[in-house]
């Protein structure tokens, strides 16, 4: 049965300006498989391109296709309710231009929609003038209802604050939008092409992922990197599916036929085809006990070795040849081939697929578990 991922970001994928360990493979593990998934997130200051820009930092390359903001769903909400209107906007650059992109002006003159975003324009003169135009009929939207946002230098007020303001003011109710809203998670769940059922949302927040894949019918994953902790599922009538410490134990086990798919990627002349396999099988593999130990080759090991591997002489790895050792650690059998690692592995660009550096004697690539791959 086909299925995909409707994945939160902040939270899940990044946390502030730092990345959350396993993201970035758990992505390129979807990317590999075809798997559909969609980033879902309630920052409506966002554009599409300014997501995917964001992404890369976290080493996620990614297309504007698999990007879905609350700005655009309050977009697609207002074009279905009255197309080609007219609304009063006080947020940033994402939300102007989803309204933009289908078919809405910017206006001050009875708009048919005030609409309130994520952002730091808000002053008090918007706000009375905000006010005026719902007196006069215009409805009242957010993209969101989240009260406060996390920031790199704390939390700060978000858009569910900023519209009690003119709530509280007007005595109108507003209509959020972004998630929880049924709409954006339909609308989502339309975009992967999949049925209810075949749907997980992947959130860190009860109030907003958590309730909207559960007002759904969808399955759910809750990741502690965020905003909730286990003690906090005890203030809520509903429960996900499943939680998980974070988005790297959802990385799947690695493949047995992966072992020798490695040690033939190191026997390959082209170091193009060296580093494209390499690639493949470091995001099946979810490595974490791989090193490069000094010049003298890398290592992948597990805490029990087979008898059959015992300490060699190794020669500097830096402009020669090496040999690669693989040891199935069911039969402990061994074959032992010539690999031509100086392009392919030593200048083959490891770091470039965003693996991490521990010491300047190790490169930390992940956990596991089936076998043991020696560089002599």
């Amino acid at each position: 049965m086909a299925h995909g991922y409707l994945i939160d970001m902040d939270g899940v994928i990044y946390r502030g300006s730092e990345s959350i360990p396993g993201a970035a493979e758990f992505i390129r593990h979807l990317q590999t498989e075809d798997i559909p998934y969609l980033f879902l997130t309630n920052n409506s200051g966002y554009m599409s391109l300014d997501v995917i820009v964001k992404l890369r930092k976290f080493h996620i390359e990614s297309s504007e296709d698999h990007v879905y903001t609350s700005a655009m769903a309050t977009a697609e909400f207002v074009h279905r309710q009255r197309p080609a209107g007219t609304a009063f906007v006080i947020g940033e650059g994402g939300l102007l231009k989803a309204l933009n992109d289908v078919g809405y002006a910017i206006s001050s003159e009875n708009p048919d929609y005030v609409i309130v975003g994520e952002g730091r324009v808000l002053n008090f003169e918007l706000v009375e003038r905000a006010h005026r135009m719902i007196a006069r009929g215009a409805k009242l939207l957010s993209t969101n209802s989240d009260t406060w946002c996390p920031t790199d230098a704390g939390p700060r007020p978000g858009c569910g604050a900023i519209v009690a303001l003119l709530e509280s003011a007007t005595g109108e109710k507003a209509y959020h939008v972004g998630k929880p809203n049924p709409f954006m998670m339909r609308a989502a769940r339309k975009r992967i092409g999949l049925r209810t059922d075949e749907v997980t949302m992947i959130g860190d927040t009860m109030e907003t992922d958590i309730r909207g894949a559960t007002d759904l019918g969808f399955d759910s994953i809750l990741v502690l990197t965020g905003s909730s902790t286990r003690d906090t599922l005890k203030a809520y009538p509903y429960t996900p599916t499943r939680v998980v410490e974070s988005i790297a134990e959802l990385l799947p086990p690695p493949s047995n036929s992966l072992v020798a798919e490695l040690a033939a990627a190191f026997r390959m002349r082209s170091s193009a085809d060296c580093e494209k396999v390499f690639r493949r099988a470091t995001i099946k593999l979810n490595t974490t006990n791989y090193s490069r130990r000094g010049r003298r080759g890398l290592k992948l090991s597990q805490e029990r070795c087979c008898p059959a591997e015992k300490q060699r002489s190794r020669s500097k790895l830096r402009n020669s040849a090496s040999s690669v050792k693989l040891i199935d650690h069911t039969d402990c059998t061994a074959q032992t081939d010539r690999a031509e690692a100086r392009r392919g592995l030593v200048h083959g660009g490891i770091d470039a697929h965003g693996l991490r550096r521990d010491d300047e004697n190790s490169v930390d690539l992940g956990n596991y578990r089936t076998g043991r791959l020696v560089f002599d």
